[in-house]
């Protein structure tokens, strides 16, 4: 899945961040914070589309639950039945 493999590679990223800030190599470091920086705005559209599909699938399924368990309920008159 491309959504872990950028998670695992901002995770090695951000270990490579500290190490080069702890060595105090400002070139390295301020390359490896603008690819941080890109690679967070790309994980966090990856996740919103992710829970966009997440979410209309959910609602696709309700709605077709709920359809039909209405069809069954009030295409048989079991409305009437039940009184």
């Amino acid at each position: 899945c491309a959504r872990t493999a950028l998670a695992n590679r901002l995770s090695t990223l951000q270990g490579g961040l500290f190490r080069t800030a702890f060595l105090r190599q400002k070139s390295s470091f301020v390359r490896l914070l603008g690819e941080n920086f890109v690679g967070c705005l790309l994980l966090s559209y990856i996740q919103s589309q992710f829970s966009k599909m997440t979410q209309g699938m959910e609602m696709s399924w309700r709605n077709r639950l709920t359809g039909r368990l209405h069809d069954g309920y009030f295409g048989d008159m079991n409305y009437y039945k039940c009184s």
